[in-house]
């Protein structure tokens, strides 16, 4: 299990990097430079990515359901993309791979709040 705190550093990491350095990080994940859309997409990635790491804290474990499923709806979409558009298949599908892993993530730490409010009620 990764410290909730740590994932939300690397989240906000993430973000950060996209926002700031859309470019390198799509030339770096395509292996080649990218074009103005996916150089926006990243960007706008970037925002949500901060977000999300700004406001987990604030909203705590009732907010996990909302981000595992708007990562879950992110991670699957990513493939559909890759198959539609296949120039961008190896960004798109490591984006997904990203975003199943903060999917994951959301979700693991919503089942501990719902174990420890069940614990909470039987005892």
């Amino acid at each position: 299990m990764i410290e909730h705190r740590v994932l939300l550093g690397v989240r906000a990491a993430w973000g950060s990097l996209l926002l700031v350095r859309p470019s390198y990080v799509c030339t770096v994940l395509a292996g080649r430079p990218p074009d103005t859309v996916t150089c926006a997409t990243a960007g706008v990635l970037g925002v949500r990515h901060l977000a999300r790491a700004a406001l987990t804290p604030r909203l705590g474990p009732r907010g996990a359901p909302a981000g595992a499923a708007t990562g879950l709806a992110h991670a699957l979409s990513m493939p559909v993309l890759a198959t539609v558009v296949p120039d961008r298949r190896r960004i798109c599908l490591t984006d997904a791979a990203s975003a199943t892993a903060f999917c994951l993530a959301d979700t693991e730490r919503f089942g501990r709040a719902a174990a420890t409010a069940a614990r909470g009620t039987d005892a």
